[in-house]
């Protein structure tokens, strides 16, 4: 899934203003730029001017400011706009600004001129132009020589230029494309020479060739795909991009009907990524990520069909450290995890766990968070958590469980413990947690059912009076 941070970040920091009491400071809209419908906002460092979902049908005229902005970010998406004409944008240069997002994205736009960025093409770092009817990248881009985000995911492209993918080449960073009208690798992303992070959703055909990361394979550092279930096995190419990092694949389902490998048959391996994703890709058994990715410190499984690990396929000496197992078939605690000696982080949320057993989790004494939620747990035994004295975050909510199990008093150092939506009977049977030393913990989430008393007060007030 794909995720538009820059548009989130600046969403938080919106709200952020809005909250602060003396936001009129922040606002410039007597010296706003452009008029009704679009406002303005922000402080002098870091303007938005904000015309979004406003059902315009052409670009609002923009006039000089005298304000002086060193980051301006210029709202038009979510309109009706079908062309950006030549010129539109030169006012703007008055606001002498060091940097410019501009959002183009969800409109209709078929045509953008030659000269529409004139004045401000210099600035411009951030483009969003995703969902519209773009045939092709438009020329006009090729002249953002600073441009460093281009998102252009969701257009009926029928090729990208190559023109253009040379004019942003020294300097695009990170690129979201949308693959889908492509019957073969556009070979215009050769250009992209200084690559780092690309985004690709719906490949079309069912393998990749060696060469397709060709111009990039020794920048690129992370590498997501997305929703291309054609693809059956995982390309060699990715193993022989240098810096890659991390890797993110989500809806592969073809992976999942492999009895051997997921991976092409590769002759190397790729010890430079560290983080591995496979989500909602049918997998029902343990991939063999260790053989082409020896160097993982995080994995995220979530979604598949997984009920066991086989333990072989846990090389010695891993230095996996998160392990991301939510929404699997697990009906216990794989007995494999106590082989990752160095985990720190395991999620097994929305499972179907019904117990845990002493031995379960015996091996992984650096263990610091633990998700058990939405698993149907009924029990714990007594000496489950005696290996895990590094445990700090407890997340138990919706789970079966009656009575707050005796394992968790020997947790010396958990700041952090989630009981909401368990049934809890709070009662002296529980009298065995009156000596628990629960001043430490600053969260501690969860009420009796009966009584609907705070676990926390519960147990430090209430048992005292058992017997």
């Amino acid at each position: 899934m794909k995720n538009h941070f820059i548009s989130a970040a600046l969403l938080v920091w919106c709200n952020a203003v809005f909250s602060f009491k003396g936001f009129e400071a922040f606002l410039f809209s007597d010296d706003c730029p452009a008029n009704a419908p679009c406002s303005c906002l922000g402080p002098a460092d870091h303007a938005l001017i904000l015309c979004s979902n406003n059902q315009l049908t052409s670009v609002p005229q923009f006039h000089s400011s005298q304000l002086h902005s060193k980051e301006l970010n210029i709202f038009l998406n979510d309109n009706k706009l079908t062309t950006i004409p030549n010129y539109v944008f030169r006012s703007l240069a008055s606001m002498n600004a060091a940097s410019i997002h501009l959002q183009l994205d969800s409109n209709m736009i078929n045509y953008i001129a030659s000269n529409a960025f004139d004045g401000i093409e210099n600035v411009i770092t951030i483009l969003q132009l995703q969902n519209n009817r773009l045939t092709s990248v438009p020329e006009a881009v090729g002249n953002l020589h600073s441009l460093n985000y281009l998102d252009i995911t969701h257009n009926p492209f029928k090729y990208l230029g190559i023109s253009v993918m040379s004019g942003i080449g020294l300097s695009l960073k990170t690129l979201y494309i949308d693959l889908s009208p492509f019957p073969v690798w556009p070979t215009e992303l050769i250009s992209l020479r200084r690559l780092e992070h690309l985004t690709i959703s719906s490949i079309p055909y069912t393998a990749m060739n060696s060469s397709d990361f060709r111009g990039f394979e020794n920048t690129l550092i992370t590498l997501n795909i997305e929703e291309s279930p054609r693809l059956k096995k995982i390309p060699c190419a990715i193993t022989r991009l240098s810096q890659l990092k991390s890797l993110y694949l989500d809806y592969f389902s073809q992976l999942g009907a492999n009895d051997s490998s997921i991976f092409e048959n590769c002759t190397q391996q790729s010890r430079s990524v560290s983080s591995f994703t496979l989500e909602h890709s049918n997998m029902t058994t343990f991939p063999d990520v260790f053989n082409f990715f020896p160097s993982l410190t995080s994995l995220n499984l979530l979604g598949n069909s997984l009920e066991i690990i086989e333990a072989e396929k846990i090389p010695p000496g891993n230095r996996l450290a998160e392990i991301d197992l939510a929404s699997n078939n697990f009906k216990r605690i794989p007995s494999a995890l106590n082989k990752m000696k160095y985990l720190s982080h395991l999620d097994l949320t929305n499972n179907d766990i019904v117990s845990v057993e002493d031995v379960d989790l015996s091996g992984l004494s650096q263990l610091q968070e633990l998700s058990l939620s939405d698993n149907p747990v009924r029990y714990i035994s007594t000496h489950t958590f005696d290996n895990n004295k590094q445990l700090t975050t407890l997340n138990l909510a919706n789970t079966n469980l009656r009575i707050l199990p005796a394992a968790v008093t020997s947790l010396a150092h958990l700041t952090d413990i989630d009981f909401s939506g368990v049934h809890i009977m709070c009662s002296c049977e529980m009298s065995y947690l009156k000596s628990w030393n629960i001043t430490s913990i600053l969260s501690f989430d969860g009420v009796c059912a009966n009584t609907q008393t705070n676990l926390k007060n519960y147990i430090t007030a209430s048992l005292k009076l058992c017997p």
